[in-house]
């Protein structure tokens, strides 16, 4: 199910740290129950902050559910609903530059290769707060966005209902009202601090990846849960 790249790697890890070994094996045991070995990372994350046993139970429970078709998205909804994830703690920034580049271009293949206009440092295992965007132009090339340490500093009161869908929780979409509005503040790759004040689909983006780095989920907030195919919705994936 995991290909030999990603497991050797795990390995090589688990030499270093017998403490991440064991997260590793409990999220690599998730995946596997769930059938869903694109989220393993994820998966691992879930397994440093939840309780093992917590996790495993949740997982069994999914898998045997025969009317559940996607068993990673309805043990996610599940979780969120019943175990609130915990508030993440703040991270100090990577380094050096080169760090911080590195970072930030692997997020955005990772985003793109997904099909993802937003992903967030937490949703690919990393311990730091970073997120990058990336907003679709007509007839122009997109605008890329990385920001560390993000805040969100005020809101508009006029607000915005769309339908959202989120990497990770594939499949899954929900209707979600978010101010139309917003301004955030942090630092770009260079240690520069920047100010954006976003609109629309570029504000519901920023809003969508901040509360991914507190610890929170689309699926805690959206109405109207459901399933369907990528390419049955015109939202892109968060």
């Amino acid at each position: 199910m995991f290909d030999a790249d990603y497991i050797n790697k795990l390995k090589e890890r688990g030499k270093v740290s017998h403490v991440y070994k064991k997260f590793q094996d409990i999220g690599l045991q998730l995946a596997e129950i769930l059938c869903d070995s694109k989220h393993k990372a994820l998966y691992i994350k879930l397994a440093k902050q939840y309780d093992e046993s917590l996790l495993l139970s949740l997982a069994k429970d999914t898998a045997e559910r025969s009317n559940v078709a996607n068993k990673g998205a309805y043990f996610m909804k599940v979780l969120h609903e019943r175990f609130p994830l915990p508030k993440q703690p703040k991270v100090a920034p990577i380094k050096t530059e080169e760090q911080r580049a590195k970072k930030e271009l692997n997020m955005r293949s990772i985003m793109r290769s997904a099909n993802g206009v937003g992903l967030s440092a937490n949703q690919v295992g990393l311990d730091m707060q970073l997120f990058v965007a990336e907003l679709p132009q007509h007839n122009r090339a997109p605008k890329v966005y990385a920001i560390f340490n993000p805040k969100i500093i005020s809101t508009s009161k006029e607000m915005q209902t769309m339908e959202e869908g989120c990497l990770s929780v594939p499949k899954t979409y929900g209707i979600v009202t978010r101010p139309q509005e917003v301004t955030l503040t942090g630092f770009d790759k260079h240690q520069k601090p920047l100010k954006v004040k976003a609109i629309g689909l570029l504000a519901r983006i920023f809003q969508h990846e901040v509360d991914h780095l507190n610890g929170v989920v689309f699926i805690d907030k959206a109405k109207n849960l459901h399933q369907s195919e990528p390419e049955e919705t015109n939202n892109d994936q968060i």
